[in-house]
């Protein structure tokens, strides 16, 4: 009859190491087994995909932007505690090592980052210091935790915050750069930082001459010059100057023409009925 032994059984153990040499290890560390005690939750208010390889933790761990229409998406879910494999070089075997899971987000969002508040700044005496992973902070992107898997108006709302002060001073930047150092704003546009820059832009509204929309045009049907789709009226260079107008209804909405102008046979409204006028009647004595 056949006898089971346990992992633990003295003739098991050495048997199982000589076959599995490389990987076995009887020891298992039952955090590697436990279920996690809760998720700590990553949202964006960002349209930006980032990538975080920082390794052991984070090979490069694909961080999605949120879809266009959508105010904030869920990034990933971490589990709390977080384990990490952990090599043992006295053994030469793998042994799992728990992390705390709020601490693990924080520093995946911006690892300069040492405390638990996503809005806090290094000294300015650390300023050096930090300046070499300058743009690891993806709180000022608007990447943001939340320990529930939908965030508050709250947690939303200061991670937009978070975003504008980081577009606003990299609009301030950019335009010190273009009055001062063309060349340092060419190298600006080139690097992650443009690319940043022109999402401001377009978040705010705002033009540059070297950032304008790219609006697709087609050809006037009544002067032929090239404008914007759907446009009701624009100044033609090829009548001199004037106003070409292509919705004449819109053109008197807007101010710009009186229904005067408009020709008989556009002409949308019929007979305009008359308007009564209140008689006033004498006082009963």
């Amino acid at each position: 009859m056949a006898t089971l032994h346990g992992l633990d059984d003295p003739e098991v153990q050495p048997l199982m190491q000589k076959m599995n040499a490389d990987t076995w290890d009887p020891r298992i560390d039952r955090n590697m087994l436990r279920p996690p005690e809760r998720y700590i939750y990553v949202f964006t208010v960002s349209p930006r995909e980032f990538v975080v390889d920082r390794p052991p933790l984070w090979i490069k761990f694909r961080l999605r932007g949120c879809p266009k229409g959508e105010r904030y998406a869920l990034v990933t879910r971490i589990p709390d505690p977080l384990m990490q494999k952990v090599h043992n070089t006295d053994t030469g075997k793998f042994r799992g090592e728990a992390h705390d899971g709020l601490r693990c987000t924080i520093d995946l969002l911006n690892p300069n980052n040492p405390t638990n508040d996503p809005d806090w700044n290094a000294a300015p005496e650390m300023a050096a210091y930090f300046s070499t992973s300058r743009g690891s902070d993806l709180f000022a992107q608007g990447l943001f935790v939340s320990l529930n898997p939908t965030p508050s108006e709250e947690e939303i709302r200061r991670a937009e915050q978070r975003r504008e002060r980081y577009y606003r001073a990299l609009m301030a930047q950019a335009d010190e750069l273009e009055a001062t150092d063309r060349p340092g704003l060419q190298a600006m546009l080139k690097g992650e930082e443009g690319t940043d820059l022109r999402m401001a832009l377009d978040y705010f509204g705002e033009q540059r001459e070297y950032h304008k929309p790219m609006v697709p045009t087609i050809d006037c049907p009544n002067c032929g010059e090239p404008i914007k789709k759907n446009m009701a009226f624009h100044k033609s260079t090829a009548l001199g100057g004037m106003l070409c107008i292509l919705d004449w209804q819109k053109a008197v909405m807007a101010g710009v023409k009186n229904k005067s102008d408009v020709p008989e046979e556009l002409r949308w409204w019929g007979e305009e009925a008359p308007v009564k006028r209140a008689v006033a009647r004498p006082r009963p004595s």
